[in-house]
């Protein structure tokens, strides 16, 4: 599932190259992943302007003229790729399949298209979003722009995992207020700290040297520190050098990020003992059993 730094990466590239750009039309090939709030519809977004894309969590905003929005998750294993011609603009989500793949393809759900930006040269290749995801949980929805804090609101999102005013006291009061939670539990509820998924919070428990499975409850006010910042350390290396390549359960070889998660049985790159793979809650969850000791709650 991409994750903060995914998403992240995404907006910029996104919100580097769309502001200013009309959309001229929207192909809707499958209709499930396009919601609207009553009264508007895909044809709503044909002559309006995108002025801005924001992130909150995994969710991505683009905030459009005539007092819309348009709410983006990836989810599971969506991806965007806006394309002028040949050229990629961005690209970013799920990495299959792969961006430089010819599009549309038969994951391509929806096609967004561009006119060009003011001053830009007349081009005959046309700026196209494509809106892709194999297994279909990802989704578009048009709303209201007065209706977003609300709808942001209802989802019950934690503060942001890199913001600053996530202070070592604020983080110290969520993990306080759910001390019964396992670690890994905890760093994958959204309404907790917001922009973790299962890569990035096994990273961040390997940084801080915290088994998984540790209560919450159990942490000191060090461990609890450490914990913040190995969430910081973990998402801000993929935010600065790239995010994370994992496909199909492993981790790119020869890559040094990331440095458990996807490496069942290879070395820790820290002390060199055999890394572990654990199904938790339906996830598979890596760590080092020497870095990160199981200990009594």
């Amino acid at each position: 599932m991409p994750e903060l730094p995914e998403v992240e990466l995404l907006r910029r590239e996104l919100d580097a190259a769309l502001p200013g750009r009309w959309i001229v039309g929207v192909d809707v090939r499958l209709p499930k992943v396009f919601r609207a709030d009553p009264g508007l519809d895909c044809r709503d977004l044909v002559g309006v302007e995108v002025r801005s894309v924001a992130r909150r969590g995994k969710h991505l905003m683009a905030h459009l003229s005539g007092d819309l929005c348009l709410v983006l998750h990836l989810r599971l294993s969506g991806q965007l790729v806006l394309r002028q011609g040949e050229a990629t603009l961005a690209a970013g989500g799920h990495p299959v399949p792969r961006f430089d793949v010819q599009l549309p393809h038969k994951s391509t759900h929806i096609i967004f298209d561009f006119a060009a930006v003011d001053g830009e040269p007349a081009s005959p290749a046309a700026t196209r979003l494509y809106f892709t995801d194999i297994r279909q949980f990802g989704f578009c929805h048009l709303m209201a722009s007065e209706r977003l804090a609300g709808y942001l609101e209802a989802k019950s999102l934690g503060p942001e995992a890199i913001a600053d005013s996530l202070t070592l006291e604020e983080f110290a009061r969520i993990v306080g207020r759910r001390p019964r939670a396992r670690l890994k539990s905890l760093l994958l509820d959204q309404s907790a700290v917001s922009g973790l998924g299962n890569i990035y919070a096994d990273e961040a428990l390997f940084l801080a040297r915290l088994y998984p499975q540790r209560q919450a409850g159990s942490l000191a006010l060090l461990e609890v520190s450490s914990l913040l910042e190995g969430i910081r350390a973990a998402l801000g290396y993929a935010l600065e050098n790239g995010v994370a390549h994992v496909v199909n359960g492993r981790a790119s070889p020869g890559t040094e990020f990331p440095r458990v998660h996807g490496r069942e049985g290879e070395l820790c790159p820290r002390c060199g003992a055999e890394i572990v793979r654990l199904r938790l809650g339906g996830r598979s969850t890596y760590f080092c059993p020497s870095c990160q000791p199981e200990r009594a709650d």
